[in-house]
């Protein structure tokens, strides 16, 4: 009944036989870009803390960071294209993809250059990209690669007493499936480490971060209810805390949690400090 849309050449590239499905597909989302990466979830309105963790410049992450400018992307496609005698300089992702594409060379050499992109790209996705190479050469990346072994790393967390004269509440929410059943919960004590009270309770089928708000909120309203205003709350979630402060907007799946977190922004103003841990 409707009109069949016009072929489009970029992705008869991309959807090419001799590559595999897989590979061809997760091109497919990265030249739409559609990679769960941070800068793609802010145009979702969902706010992250964004941090690319593929090097140590402690840049932003973009689908572009992570597929052609970080390090090990980078020396990936300067390698093979050294070899094939194409010029990156300057080019954005999918203009340096679309050079590679439209490579004129022999037909059975094109095939290869058509695969290429898709090749690079899924060797950065699959292997470690916070690696450190000493050497350009292909042979050599290739076997620090192979007996390449991760290192561990780990931050011990510890709870800490409050001063004299203060409490400490320590407010969590969780959600089994995100959402999915809920349940929030939080803890005061004293500088003696004693638990003066505690509460938990189910809040139906929500998400984690509206979890984590009412744990807030209801923590709030113990602590004013109860006359305790020297209070220390403390939360995991940096998010919630940004928001309480005004510091980053509200977003569209907490609009109904929304006066919860403006009320909690009241509170921790008039009389209670918030901090995460």
């Amino acid at each position: 009944m409707r009109k069949k849309q016009d072929r489009r050449t970029d992705y008869a590239f991309i959807w090419t036989m001799w590559v595999p499905f897989k590979v061809n597909f997760f091109l497919w989302r990265v030249w739409k870009m559609k990679i769960p990466t941070d800068d793609n979830l802010e145009k979702m309105k969902i706010q992250v803390v964004s941090r690319s963790w593929c090097c140590d410049e402690k840049k932003e992450e973009t689908t572009s960071h992570i597929f052609l400018t970080a390090s090990l992307a980078n020396k990936l496609w300067r390698q093979f294209a050294n070899f094939a005698g194409l010029r990156m300089k300057g080019m954005h992702l999918q203009q340096l993809i679309i050079e590679w594409w439209k490579f004129n060379t022999s037909p059975q050499l094109q095939r290869v250059m058509r695969a290429m992109p898709a090749i690079i790209i899924k060797l950065v996705k699959t292997l470690y990209p916070w690696i450190h190479l000493e050497s350009n050469l292909w042979p050599d990346i290739a076997m620090t690669l192979k007996w390449y072994t991760p290192k561990l790393h780990y931050h011990s967390v510890l709870w800490k007493p409050p001063d004299t004269h203060r409490l400490k509440c320590n407010t969590n929410g969780a959600s089994k499936g995100n959402p999915g059943l809920s349940s929030y919960g939080f803890c005061l004590r004293n500088s003696h480490e004693n638990l003066i009270y505690a509460r938990a309770a189910g809040v139906g089928t929500t998400t984690n971060t509206k979890a984590e708000a009412v744990a807030i909120h209801e923590a709030l309203e113990y602590c004013w209810e109860n006359r305790l205003r020297k209070v220390i709350i403390e939360t995991d979630s940096l998010y919630l805390m940004k928001m309480i402060r005004g510091l980053w907007k509200i977003p569209w799946d907490l609009v109904e949690r929304g006066e919860i977190i403006r009320k909690s922004s009241i509170f921790s103003e008039k009389a209670i400090m918030l901090q995460t841990y």
